[in-house]
């Protein structure tokens, strides 16, 4: 159901939606069981005060351009919220850039509502577009301190290795399922702008509206998407359905929040699950060098006795194992031969094997034997 009206001379147009709505492979009814919390957590906001999902605002919008100038409208903002059993989305349009204060007093009315914001890279556009354009009003900033997560930074770090773009159109594709049809391209989006101001005929935005839209319900099955694997990974259990890419990426998504336990369990699911060359071996790097931190020694020497196995082109393991039979376990004739094996790998720079070649003498010294270094 569509319903147009004009309040105090702004255009809003309301869409209502069934939660049971399908988009992608998921209903938007799905938004309804996840908390908040965990995905806030990765996003940078740990603490929603217990929030669902379903409690927050999706937010996108449409400008007349990508520069941060004052010559930048922002046209038109999508708002999707649930309320009563439905999902509404309320596009609040400026069809007439002289009414522009009106038109941001009715949006900062409707966001001064919302118990938090999701949106995909608004911390770097949306945001501060609607910002500057409220500062040029005379109107402030825009809800300081309101919970924001925006799913963009998150995304990035989940599919860096999985996909090549991390754009929400490849998101949608290769992670929602869902394929756009007859969808107005974003860099055109501003020309049809141009031309209802030029025209008056405000059917030729239909296309706008209704790519608008589909951006909102990505935003809703994205965050439920990745709430979910937050949820999980959060709990200590590594999603079951997400490739080894995913997980190295899950985890160091986890580690950046600071979530050292659950990343070292995502690193270790990706490894279990098979992860090949050239993302094990840095991967392990990674895993071993967290489990130290974490005081988890025998796991971390372990780490690194399989990524020299696994033929490291790395010296990392050798060293970080050799530091685990000295200072760990006070082995030094362990240490000696770890650090002895590795300067005979082939490869090594001059650098590289004369600071080998010191260490195997110190170690040489400590444990009695003749000081000198043997041919190596």
């Amino acid at each position: 159901m569509t319903v147009t009206s004009r309040p105090a001379g702004v255009a809003v147009q309301e869409v209502r939606l069934s939660i049971h709505h399908c988009h992608g492979g998921r209903h938007l009814s799905d938004a309804l069981g996840y908390p908040a919390g965990p995905l806030g957590g990765l996003a940078g906001w740990p603490d929603l005060g217990g929030l669902q999902l379903s409690d927050l605002l999706f937010l996108d919008t449409e400008t007349t351009g990508l520069g941060m100038g004052a010559g930048t409208l922002v046209f038109l903002v999508g708002a999707g919220r649930f309320e009563a059993g439905n999902f509404v989305v309320r596009h609040f349009f400026l069809d007439d850039p002289d009414t522009e204060g009106g038109f941001l007093d009715a949006l900062l009315d409707h966001l001064g509502e919302a118990a938090g914001l999701v949106t995909f890279n608004g911390c770097r556009f949306d945001l501060p577009q609607l910002e500057n354009r409220l500062i040029l009003n005379r109107r402030g900033p825009l809800l300081p301190e309101i919970p924001h997560i925006d799913l963009l930074p998150v995304a990035r770090r989940v599919w860096r290795l999985r996909l090549e773009s991390r754009s929400l159109a490849s998101l949608e594709q290769h992670v929602l399922g869902f394929v756009r049809e007859d969808d107005v391209p974003g860099h055109l989006v501003p020309s049809f702008y141009r031309e209802y101001l030029l025209t008056g005929n405000l059917g030729r935005l239909g296309p706008v509206f209704r790519h608008n839209q589909r951006d909102i319900l990505s935003l809703v099955t994205l965050a439920c998407h990745l709430g979910s694997w937050a949820e999980e990974a959060a709990a200590g259990r590594p999603p079951a359905g997400a490739h080894p890419l995913e997980m190295v990426g899950l985890a160091r998504a986890c580690e950046l929040a600071g979530w050292a336990p659950q990343s070292m369990a995502c690193y270790m699911e990706a490894m279990a699950r098979g992860l090949e060359s050239p993302h094990a071996h840095p991967t392990r790097e990674r895993l071993g060098r967290l489990c130290r931190r974490l005081g988890h020694h025998e796991a971390a020497a372990t780490v690194w006795h399989d990524a020299i196995a696994a033929g490291s082109p790395s010296l990392v393991p050798h060293l970080e194992l050799a530091r685990h039979y000295e200072r760990v376990l006070e082995d030094l004739p362990r240490a000696l031969a770890v650090v002895e094996a590795a300067v005979h790998r082939p490869g090594l720079s001059p650098r590289q094997r004369e600071l080998l070649c010191r260490r195997a003498a110190r170690l040489r010294r400590q444990v009695g034997m003749p000081g000198c270094l043997p041919a190596y």
